[in-house]
C-alpha cells in the first residue's frame, strides 16, 4: 500500500462521512454502521507499516505526516465528521516514537516540522503519548 492509495482511501470515506444529515449521535450511528470507524483504524495501522517498511525517506516523511495528522484529528474533532473513532494507543506511539528519532536525527523535511508544530496549539495531542519517553518531540513541541 503506498501514500496515494492509503490518502484514496481516506477520501472515500471522508466523502460518504460529509454527506451524512442528522444530528451528532445520528451520524455518529450511521458512520459506526458503515464500517469506518474500522476501516480508519486499518488505514491508521497501514500508515505505520508503510513508514516502517519504506526505503525513500521522502515517502517516510509522507506516511509520518499523514499518521500525525490523524493522531491529531481524531482528538480534536467529533467522529461523526471524521469519520474516526478510538485510534490505536500503540500505533499512535509508535508513530510519535519514529518522529522523535527522525527529529533526533535531523531527518525530517520542512513539511513534517512545520506541521507538529501546527498541532503544538493542542500540545496535549502529542505530549500526553511523548513527554515520559521521547524528549526530541517533546522539546520540539514545547519549544514551538
Amino acid at each position: 500500500m503506498t501514500n496515494q492509495e492509503l490518502s484514496d482511501k481516506e477520501l472515500d470515506i471522508y466523502r460518504k462521512v460529509s454527506l451524512l444529515q442528522g444530528t451528532m449521535d445520528e451520524k455518529t450511528k450511521e458512520v459506526k454502521a458503515s464500517g469506518a470507524f474500522d476501516k480508519y483504524g486499518e488505514i491508521h495501522k497501514q500508515y505505520l507499516d508503510l513508514i516502517k517498511s519504506a526505503g525513500e525517506d521522502k515517502e517516510i516523511d509522507e506516511g509520518i505526516t499523514r499518521i500525525t495528522f490523524l493522531n491529531w484529528h481524531h482528538m480534536i474533532e467529533p467522529s461523526c465528521f471524521t469519520g474516526i473513532w478510538e485510534l490505536n494507543g500503540d500505533t499512535i506511539h509508535e508513530s510519535y516514537s519514529i518522529l522523535n528519532d527522525r527529529l533526533k536525527s535531523n531527518k525530517v523535511d520542512e513539511e513534517l516540522k512545520w506541521m507538529p508544530s501546527y498541532y503544538s496549539a493542542n500540545d496535549w495531542t502529542i505530549l500526553s503519548f511523548s513527554e515520559k519517553e521521547m524528549p526530541c518531540l517533546t522539546a520540539f513541541v514545547k519549544g514551538i
